[in-house]
């Protein structure tokens, strides 16, 4: 098993590589996995040279994931979402064995996940002797004689048998995507920007998993991979306008022990009932109608899902952008962006990882989060954007990373 990480900016060509790459390797099988549906068109649609099939559940007797075995075991090219990739069985396993497919994954997934248990709950489970850990890795296993179990845990038994869930700070239940479907594959290729921040970067340490970076760049009309280099930021620093309102801005002034527009920061307001988000509110509206004085349709901002309804406004409501947007171009006419959130791991998430002795930038994770959907934009096309970035922390990513020179 070979993995390859193919980090190149976001737009500079790494599914057209792909694409290219698989309809030149006829000898080779392929799984491409991908966020989103219309990128599976797109990938069969641009293979020409070869089939690619997509999972449909009508053609599974009702489940996507077994017409995915069933292609599996004809040994079919097969293109499909991170959605079905990340509900793999044993079956999807030992169908994979000497197969030789080769794995191209469109952006790193989610692969760490909390499991909602009550503690009532799970202590009974425990105690009973259906589920054990190990008190070493802390991985549960689900001891339970019944195999035609179908109870009220019926989803916290699969995610144990099929996957791997840990026990971590003495309460809660986390999955983690079987690693071993990794090593399943003759090659894998991650097509990313900036893996070095991301969870599935911190997976692979925590399981010894060895990577190598490679770039992409076009060739006298022709993808290629060659050695990894760092984006040029030169253009980017010419095309992207960090609005500098200090009105504006001071919503998102970072201090001591205050971290405002974190998800944390949200909450609070709508507990204590502040006018900050009726405040955020009235800058983004400000922002696009007096400083941008861009069209409606040109507008494209984000905050936490959870708080849209409280921020949402006349003249840019359509334009919400969800801040986990990848791997897609459906926002590409968008030029005048407003990023309202200071993103932090989970803690959870955050202490599965240090619990494991790996060590987290949080700061590069943040950063890589933000460039993926500021890339969503006309910036992809290498055409100009304004942005308002209210949060001092994010904004200084931001700039930080536009100074820093190619390596």
């Amino acid at each position: 098993m070979g993995v390859t990480i193919v980090d190149s900016m976001c737009g500079t060509g790494k599914t057209s590589w792909a694409i290219q790459t698989m309809n030149e390797s006829l000898d080779k099988r392929y799984i491409y996995i991908t966020p989103y549906l219309d990128e599976v068109k797109r990938v069969i649609k641009g293979c020409y040279m070869r089939k690619f099939y997509q999972p449909e559940s009508k053609k599974g007797k009702g489940s996507k994931l077994t017409h995915f075995n069933n292609l599996l075991s004809r040994g079919c090219n097969i293109v499909s979402t991170h959605a079905l990739f990340r509900n793999i069985n044993e079956e999807t396993l030992k169908l994979l064995k000497d197969k030789n497919y080769t794995l191209i994954l469109d952006e790193v997934m989610n692969i760490i996940e909390r499991i909602p248990i009550d503690k009532t709950d799970f202590r009974m489970l425990f105690n009973d002797g259906v589920i054990t850990i190990d008190n070493n890795t802390k991985k549960m296993y689900w001891d339970s004689s019944d195999n035609n179990y179908n109870g009220e845990f019926i989803e916290l038994k699969n995610a144990i048998v099929n996957g791997d869930v840990y026990f971590i700070r003495n309460s809660l239940a986390m999955w983690h995507f079987p690693v071993t479907i990794f090593k399943e594959f003759q090659e894998i290729y991650i097509m990313t920007y900036l893996f070095k921040g991301q969870m599935q970067r911190y997976y692979y340490d925590m399981n010894a998993i060895n990577y190598s970076y490679k770039s992409v760049k076009n060739i006298d009309n022709r993808y290629e991979l060659i050695e990894y280099r760092d984006a040029n930021k030169e253009l980017y620093r010419r095309l992207i306008n960090i609005c500098d309102n200090k009105k504006l801005n001071m919503i998102g002034q970072e201090g001591k022990n205050y971290h405002p527009l974190s998800s944390t920061w949200f909450e609070k307001q709508v507990i204590n009932k502040t006018d900050a988000l009726d405040v955020l509110k009235k800058n983004i509206y400000n922002y696009f109608t007096n400083i941008c004085k861009s069209k409606t349709s040109n507008n494209g901002w984000t905050v936490y899902k959870d708080y849209l309804h409280k921020c949402k406004g006349k003249r840019y409501t359509k334009g919400f952008i969800a801040f986990n947007a990848r791997a897609t171009n459906e926002y590409r006419e968008k030029s005048a962006l407003a990023y309202c959130i200071n993103l932090y791991m989970n803690p959870i998430e955050k202490g599965f990882f240090i619990d494991r002795k790996i060590n987290i930038d949080e700061n590069s994770w943040a950063l890589a989060e933000m460039i993926q959907w500021v890339w969503r934009s006309r910036i992809r096309e290498n055409k100009s954007i304004d942005i308002y970035i209210p949060s001092s922390r994010m904004r200084n990513l931001m700039i930080n990373w536009l100074s820093t020179f190619e390596k």
